[in-house]
């Protein structure tokens, strides 16, 4: 947009009051995950030798401490993961590039598989997206993965070194509140459920594409963040929206805290109320 003016947080933006919201989609829903399979198999995996089922995504680990709440692990022999880097699914030849898949994702993920490894040696691959995937006798890299929000980078030989584990890569008066965020939409409906905002006024959505957030400039890309995050994301923003038309746009950041983390305060409810 060339219509620039700051906001009232005193954040450049694209989009100010008085600006009419572009027409963009965003995604909602996604089809159930298989992780429950292995939940309910534990004391058959434990008979194997298994000690550890190490579920990881492209994704960060907010997203995978959510994945993980909504599936009720604590206690388990499961473990989430995120390599929002790809440095893992890049090493091991998962990464999922497909047109059709990044259309509904929007950035490149890993295929979905299966992986025996035993105290870093690869035993099977089981590969649910092509038939010629390798399989068997590698070595793994000993790349790290996030554990935990704020991330803890953890290397892989600190997860798997030393056990028998299988491996499970998956391929994250006001009428509304919508909450989105450049993530998918499995990662949008996980934590939704997180927060519990069935038959709430909240509806969460995914801006996989960074649509909405680059046309309305509130693109994320500062290196300290997507250190962290691996991808460029949203910035900290809430903004009062009618029929279209911006009213007032607030955004949480500064040159010191670009992800707006230290002071968040101008995107609460409290504030927004105050300008309703």
């Amino acid at each position: 947009m060339s219509n620039k003016r700051p906001c009232p947080s005193g954040a450049a933006a694209a989009i100010a009051k008085g600006d009419k919201m572009p027409d963009v989609t965003l995604d909602k829903g996604f089809p159930p995950q298989k992780v429950p399979g292995y939940l309910a198999k534990q004391s058959e995996l434990k008979a194997k030798g298994v000690t550890d089922v190490i579920v990881y995504c492209v994704n960060d680990c907010a997203v995978m401490d959510a994945w993980g709440r909504d599936l009720k692990i604590e206690g388990s022999m499961l473990s989430f993961y995120g390599d929002s880097a790809s440095l893992l699914t890049k090493e091991i030849g998962m990464e999922l590039t497909d047109s059709r898949v990044m259309a509904a994702l929007g950035n490149p993920r890993c295929k979905r598989h299966a992986i025996i490894v035993d105290d870093m040696e690869v035993k099977e691959v089981f590969v649910a997206a092509a038939e010629d995937d390798p399989a068997g006798g590698a070595k793994l890299p000993n790349v790290v993965l996030d554990k935990g929000f704020p991330p803890k980078k953890v290397p892989l030989t600190e997860i798997i070194g030393g056990k028998k584990v299988v491996m499970v890569g998956l391929p994250g008066g006001v009428s509304d509140v919508i909450v989105y965020c450049v993530n998918d939409s499995a990662v949008m409906d996980a934590w939704a459920k997180d927060q519990k905002v069935d038959g709430s006024m909240l509806s969460f959505y995914g801006d996989s594409a960074s649509l909405l957030t680059k046309e309305i400039g509130m693109e994320l890309t500062d290196s300290r963040v997507m250190a962290a995050l691996g991808n460029p994301r949203c910035k900290r923003h809430a903004i009062i929206v009618d029929d279209m038309e911006v009213k007032e746009v607030f955004v949480a950041a500064a040159e010191d805290d670009p992800a707006g983390d230290g002071k968040p305060e101008s995107t609460f409810v409290e504030n927004v109320l105050k300008h309703l």
